[in-house]
């Protein structure tokens, strides 16, 4: 059983990496600076974390084939056309995905992303969260340079950026339906109290009518 479940990661890992893996056990650390062998393991883990991920993700989510063909919500024909790779920043590395690819009638589609609409930007929604967070801090190349020093996230000032946007865009859709939310409860509330202990006599005199008041 331990042969068979070293050989499927071999299979998953890839020749290369196990060599790389071999190579850094068989190299010196210098103990007065022990960074680069640091900065070494976390390079080669990084890629072991990210291959395994790869693998799991493409085994669950599959490619979004639907066959030779599909069809559109207006009847339009889409026919197969290849499997291709699209490369996804998650907080593990960077990882490769298969998606099926269809086109007709002048429209390209990958079902995949329908189906899990997160595959349609390039970065994983956990490096948004920490992009976000980074940003709300640092300026944009900081802030980079900060997630590419602690978290190995190689992300551009400019990806950040529209990251940071796209994401404070959400929240402030959110919020306004918050507030728009609640003003009209509010508002229904001021209305149904007014009803319930408001009474107008005919010299104009307000009076309660609520509990003991008459």
């Amino acid at each position: 059983g331990y042969f068979m479940e070293s050989l499927q990661f071999s299979e998953i890992l890839g020749k290369d990496f196990m060599e790389s893996v071999h190579n850094i056990l068989q190299q010196p650390i210098d103990g007065h600076d022990p960074v680069a062998f640091i900065e070494k393991v976390k390079t080669t883990m990084t890629v072991f974390t990210a291959k395994i991920i790869e693998h799991k993700l493409q085994a669950t989510l599959g490619t979004g084939y639907c066959g030779s063909y599909k069809t559109n919500e207006a009847g339009t024909r889409l026919d197969f056309v290849e499997h291709t790779d699209k490369n996804f920043v998650t907080s593990a590395g960077i990882i490769t995905l298969k998606r099926s690819y269809y086109y007709g009638g002048g429209e390209s589609d990958f079902p995949i992303e329908k189906a899990y609409p997160f595959l349609k930007d390039s970065f994983f929604p956990d490096v948004k969260a920490m992009v976000c967070l980074t940003c709300s801090c640092e300026p944009y190349q900081m802030a980079c340079t900060i997630l590419r020093k602690i978290g190995n996230i190689n992300i551009s000032p400019a990806s950040a950026e529209r990251i940071t946007k796209e994401v404070g865009g959400i929240l402030v859709k959110k919020e306004d339906k918050d507030v728009e939310a609640a003003m009209v409860g509010q508002v229904k509330k001021r209305e149904d109290t007014n009803r319930e202990i408001m009474g107008i006599s005919m010299d104009g005199c307000c009076i309660r009518t609520i509990e003991e008041w008459r």
